[in-house]
């Protein structure tokens, strides 16, 4: 595997497990007075936004160790 790719799949690995523990973890709420509208939102640690957190965590170290010892074993040949 180039080196290209294997960056670029950590770097998409890395946005879908973002993106995913924003959507999991995001609430829209709605409130409603006399004359207005109001919408906002709130940032909840649910159960699985912890799991994908600590996924996403984990991709660094993951991908560190990987790439050592893909591409020092491979320059070694």
């Amino acid at each position: 595997m180039k080196k290209a790719y294997f960056n670029l799949t950590f770097l998409i690995l890395i946005i879908i497990l973002f993106s995913l523990f924003v959507y999991s973890g995001i609430e829209i709420i709605v409130s409603k007075t006399e004359t207005m509208e109001w919408k906002g939102g709130r940032f909840i640690m649910t159960d699985l936004t912890k799991v994908i957190g600590v996924l996403l965590i984990l991709t660094l170290p993951t991908y560190v160790y990987l790439k050592k010892k893909y591409y020092t074993t491979s320059e070694k040949i």
